[in-house]
């Protein structure tokens, strides 16, 4: 597929999608939508794939939806009926009581690949649910969050309810999202929103590094990892435990463990191939 609002880069064991329309702060509309989740499934389907970076080009991360904010500002009033009635997925979406509209953030959480969202700038709305949906975000003190949609009279609709409070506790999601405030990076640091909180020059070196330091991981083991923390979340503790004995079985029997017990008595670096 041929990509006209993202880029998707493939470097080595460490891949990044792009979101690509900075001249409207990445805003997403259809287009956009439509091609990220493309990516994602191709890089579900790429074993040379270890790590995928998700960011935005510019000075933003995301704005969230795209509906025409510059006429907004300008006092216009944005019919946001018809302009959802021009785009046949979401209106099959609500008229069908299907979670169509939501997929995007389902699939980068579903990834069985770690997720790290390089936040700069501004990121919003559904900007939110997608590093909200990363395994982990790395931001700086520039960059601003904001639930986005109770500002304009809706509720989070894309797993923002069930994420955020995951991340940073039910106390301080309900605040994020009731108060609608901007939180900046160091407030989104202290509460947990962030993982790292770097200088803005080094934002694209220090989320590197760590992909980089992921990337040299094992991916069977990290792969299995991922699943068992997520799934967990929904389990009771004697079923978590149930799943961390079976998934340990799978890996006992790896070639990349053996690799590791290895590389420990040898006192050097392991060479994980994901085996």
């Amino acid at each position: 597929m041929k990509y006209e609002a993202i880029i998707l880069k493939k470097e080595g064991s460490i891949s990044t999608i792009i979101m690509n329309r900075p001249e409207v702060l990445n805003a997403l509309n259809h287009t956009m939508w439509v091609e990220m989740e493309d990516a994602l499934r191709d890089l579900y389907e790429d074993d040379n794939t270890r790590v995928v970076i998700i960011t935005g080009a510019g000075r933003a991360f995301s704005t969230g939806a795209d509906f025409r904010y510059r006429d907004v500002r300008a006092g216009k009033f944005t019919d946001l009926k018809a302009q959802a009635e021009d785009q046949p997925v979401i209106k099959s979406g609500i008229q069908r009581g299907k979670f169509l509209t939501g997929l995007l953030p389902l699939l980068i959480q579903r990834l069985d690949k770690p997720t790290i969202a390089m936040v700069s700038g501004y990121c919003v709305g559904v900007g939110v649910d997608i590093a909200t949906a990363c395994d982990i975000r790395i931001g700086t003190a520039e960059t601003r969050f904001n639930v986005g949609f109770t500002r304009v009279g809706l509720s989070p609709d894309r797993g923002q309810t069930w994420l955020l409070p995951r991340i940073i506790g039910l106390g301080k999601a309900l605040e994020f999202i009731y108060a609608a405030d901007f939180w900046d990076g160091e407030e989104a640091y202290r509460v947990g929103l962030l993982n790292k909180l770097v200088p803005t020059q080094d934002l694209e070196k220090e989320t590197i590094a760590l992909a980089t330091k992921i990337a040299n991981g094992p991916p069977i083991a990290h792969r299995i990892t991922k699943l068992q923390v997520y799934e967990g979340l929904n389990m009771s503790y004697e079923a978590a435990l149930a799943l961390t004995s079976a998934s340990v079985g799978v890996a006992l029997n790896t070639e990349d463990h053996s690799e590791g017990i290895r590389a420990v008595a040898e006192k050097r670096p392991p060479d994980f191939k994901g085996l």
